[in-house]
């Protein structure tokens, strides 16, 4: 029952719907570390600030290469630690 309770609370469904998901021929997936959703809304900003930045030369034809050399620099750090 520890067991199958530590496996539950991985999932964050209830005993009852991680039963029924084994029975169905599935085995449920740990969701991820809390810290995956924050990298994924700091990199949703990042690509937010690129699109805007691309925008920016299309239409103006200069790049604000203060905030480009920033945002990239910001990227390099989430990627690499």
């Amino acid at each position: 029952m520890e067991r199958l309770d530590k496996a539950v609370r991985r999932t964050k469904l209830s005993r009852e719907g991680y039963v029924r998901t084994l029975i169905s021929g599935y085995e449920p997936q740990s969701l991820p570390p809390v810290e995956y959703y924050e990298i994924l809304r700091e990199l949703r900003e990042i690509q937010d600030t690129i699109e805007r930045l691309s925008r920016m030369v299309s239409q103006l034809g200069t790049l604000d290469s203060k905030e480009y050399s920033r945002q990239v620099k910001r990227l390099g750090e989430i990627c690499h630690g």
